[in-house]
């Protein structure tokens, strides 16, 4: 990658609080942990990690927790100049053992046009985005136009498929959303568990990056388990097994570092 933004990834900024502790201390009090979390944070700092150029564009509180998560991407070599501070609180998710993930959505969803730097687009290489970050206006609506715009200037658009239903309750409108995205993608990533909740079965590797092919997606990567990979384009297949598990956006990250002739999606997958 060689123009001045390699990425510029628009999308969910927020504080996930776990549970720190297997067991209640003596007073019964519950101990959790916060990291920051969403695609904003998790796939700019792997790309970040790699060297790459990033920017971000999320929209954070006014507030404790957003003050760390600006900090967390500043302090990993984001630019910050495009995440904006509101007044609606910064967006929280609650991550319990057995218990269903649970998400307070505030400012994630609030994104606005003034935003994004669109005289820098034709220097952007990668405009990347979410099912989650589409999946509530504003920030559905401004994001679909930016991608718009970024592809008229030549960047390759990226979505990671993290599609969930107590996030996108309407299924038919996800769908319909998601499809004209994916037909205008370069890179479509997605797990076995977002296939899942998308579509209400189970399917195989081959079948799901066809399906997204299909749609025009340039390229598909999948995985079941973070072990096991399979990218596919129209004119390739190929797959891969990792002695260890890892998270999506590390190896959508992988991928992206690199140029699009730097060999076969088979060399580039193992390079990843």
């Amino acid at each position: 990658m060689s123009k001045q933004i390699d990425v510029l990834c628009a999308g969910e900024l927020m504080v996930a609080f776990r549970h720190a502790n297997e067991h209640s201390g003596a007073s019964g009090t519950n101990l959790f942990e916060h990291t920051p979390d969403g695609e904003v944070a998790r796939l700019g700092a792997a790309l970040a990690r790699r060297g790459g150029k990033v920017a971000a564009v999320a929209a954070v509180g006014q507030d404790v927790l957003g003050d760390f998560l600006r900090n967390h991407l500043e302090n990993a070599g984001i630019d910050i100049s495009g995440v904006s501070r509101l007044e609606e609180p910064t967006t929280l998710m609650l991550r319990l053992p057995g218990a269903d993930t649970v998400c307070y959505r505030g400012a994630d969803a609030q994104l606005a046009i003034r935003q994004f730097p669109y005289a820098q687009f034709e220097q952007i290489t990668w405009f990347h985005t979410s099912a989650f970050a589409l999946s509530k206006d504003p920030s559905r609506r401004v994001i679909t136009e930016a991608s718009e715009k970024a592809q008229r200037a030549r960047c390759a658009i990226s979505l990671r498929m993290n599609y969930s239903e107590r996030i996108w309750p309407n299924k038919v409108e996800a769908a319909r959303v998601l499809t004209s995205f994916c037909g205008n993608a370069r890179l479509v990533c997605l797990t076995a568990a977002d296939w899942l909740a998308l579509y209400g079965d189970n399917t195989t590797p081959q079948a799901a990056c066809e399906h997204f092919l299909k749609l025009g997606a340039l390229q598909v990567l999948f995985t079941p388990d973070g072990r096991h990979w399979w990218a596919q384009s129209d004119e390739e297949q190929t797959s891969l097994v990792l002695p260890e598990a890892r998270l999506v956006e590390d190896m959508m990250a992988g991928l992206m570092a690199q140029p699009s002739d730097a060999g076969t999606l088979a060399e580039r997958l193992q390079k990843a």
